[in-house]
């Protein structure tokens, strides 16, 4: 009988596990280790490059716009491309057998039609590879794609009417005006609705996004995508209305949400406490300021509560407060805008006429401008929408409710409104000086300007429903209003002048 140490020393040596075997096993263990070490720190082969286009409109897609970008694969060898677009009239009928709405010769996809299309309509559509040349004529050089198919939404039912009015054509910032509207009157329907619209120069409503209620703020994305608050909560969509981000409950967006450089949201939110004023105690809803990560996050907080004092608030807003149906509005912010170069928010306290500079990094308040600020007195009372420019003026929007200390909703009559530009020092706290302003009609809330790369200054007119372009000389350049049939049926809360809607295409020209 073989022992079990003979057993073992036999398995050793079939298995090479001697001395000098296990020594070679190490050795091999080793080598392989540092080809695995290797091997990680190259580089892996580079993935084939992805193809910037694809099917668009996608199939039997329901858009919202007019200006409908159309995209599809290259054909190797096309010089050109024959694209045919026809109104779907009778299900099962060739759609191309009749008039087309457009039939374009185009160099390449990604374009942007207008061009025979309407809202609340059904179209096929088809493309052809050409070969030649403009000069000398196109020729097929290949069959028509298989025909897709898209309908353009009707506008809502009770969207309002735009008028557009050009006093001077050849200084219009170029562009479409994106907007959102809302109804004191509740002119939608009866409801506390919304209404986002983009407008080219002539007025003509080239893109719509309802809401069953208002918005309060609206931004279209570098993505394509656009980024508004609506009831509490803030939102990113896409063109068409598919909802691809929001944040979580419990957040209480309102008036304003911004995307940061690092991708996360910088959002106002309310901010309920219960405090003591006057020997009572009260419920009063003050503001704070969260940036937000995609993930849903907090990371950075700052709420009034923590460095105002509740003894400085609007006399005239307690005095109406009804504290038996709702806490008391004490500051009503109504902006938070970041500028990067300085790492610092501008944050507007619209019920105490004033502006903060807040550090980002130590949250601290750099200074306060207007009442009861270091500088600015006087400057402007329940103002909107403070913005940075690249010089370091500040844009605001100043309502005027509480200009020279009196109550503009008694007097409004002899009240006004102005967009206004503030020129600040290096010194600190900065020395502080209107240097333009534009007067307008008194608007008792909401409102914004904007400032154009021509110079020019867009103006969203608040409670006054329309949208103003003035030259840098005060000129009215254009105009666009929304006649409605009684005062403040519709009033535009904020604006801005975009290319187009594709900015991640490059905004292509549209062919109308």
């Amino acid at each position: 009988m073989i022992s079990y140490g003979q057993r073992r020393r036999n398995r050793d040596q079939l298995a090479g596990s001697g001395p000098v075997a296990r020594w070679f096993g190490y050795l091999v263990t080793a080598l392989l280790l540092v080809a695995v070490v290797v091997w990680a720190g190259q580089e892996a082969p580079p993935a084939a490059p992805r193809s910037p286009h694809s099917l668009r409109p996608p199939e039997k897609a329901r858009l919202h716009t007019r200006h409908v970008l159309f995209d599809w694969l290259p054909i190797a060898g096309a010089t050109a491309y024959r694209l045919q677009i026809a109104e779907i009239i009778r299900a099962g009928e060739d759609p191309f057998a009749g008039l087309l709405a457009a039939e374009l010769t185009l160099n390449a996809p990604q374009q942007v039609v207008a061009a025979g299309l309407d809202w609340g309509r059904s179209y096929a559509w088809r493309v052809q590879p050409l070969t030649g040349s403009e000069s000398s004529s196109y020729a097929p050089a290949g069959a028509w794609s298989p025909t897709h198919r898209f309908s353009i939404e009707p506008l809502p039912e009770h969207c309002p009417p735009t008028v557009a009015k050009q006093y001077r054509p050849g200084a219009y910032h170029p562009g479409l005006t994106l907007f959102n509207v809302s109804s004191v009157n509740k002119a939608f329907g009866g409801k506390d609705a919304g209404i986002a619209l983009a407008v080219d120069s002539a007025g003509q409503i080239v893109w719509f996004r309802y809401e069953p209620y208002r918005f309060t703020d609206l931004h279209l994305l570098p993505n394509g995508n656009v980024l508004f608050a609506s009831h509490e909560v803030a939102y990113e969509a896409t063109l068409d209305g598919r909802v691809v981000w929001r944040t979580p409950p419990g957040h209480r967006v309102h008036h304003d949400v911004t995307r940061l450089p690092n991708g996360n949201l910088l959002c106002l939110v309310y901010d309920e406490r219960r405090v003591t004023f006057r020997g009572r105690r009260e419920t009063w809803q003050g503001d704070a300021v969260e940036e937000i990560t995609r993930a849903g996050r907090v990371i950075w907080r700052w709420s009034v509560f923590d460095y105002l004092p509740i003894n400085e608030m609007d006399e005239v807003s307690y005095r109406k407060w009804k504290r038996d149906q709702e806490p008391y509005d004490w500051t009503h912010c109504n902006a938070a805008h970041y500028d990067g170069r300085h790492n610092a928010i501008y944050l507007s306290v619209r019920n105490l006429s004033c502006i903060l500079k807040i550090d980002r990094r130590t949250k601290k308040i750099v200074w306060r401008m207007g009442s009861g600020g270091n500088i600015g007195q006087g400057f402007f009372s329940y103002q909107h929408a403070p913005q940075l420019l690249s010089n370091d003026h500040l844009l605001v929007y100043d309502n005027g409710n509480r200009r020279d200390g009196r109550n503009a909703d008694e007097d409004a009559g002899n009240a006004f409104s102005r967009a206004i530009e503030i020129a600040l020092t290096a010194a600190q706290p900065p020395a502080a000086k209107i240097v333009w302003e534009y007067r307008l009609p008194y608007s008792q809330g909401q409102g914004e300007v904007d400032r154009l790369s021509n110079g020019s200054s867009l103006i969203a007119d608040g409670y006054n429903g329309r949208i103003l372009e003035v030259s840098a000389e005060g000129q009215p350049v254009w105009e666009l209003t929304l006649p409605g049939g009684k005062p403040r049926d519709y009033i535009i809360y904020r604006s801005e002048r975009v290319p187009g809607l594709y900015p991640q295409f490059g905004n292509p020209p549209v062919i109308q």
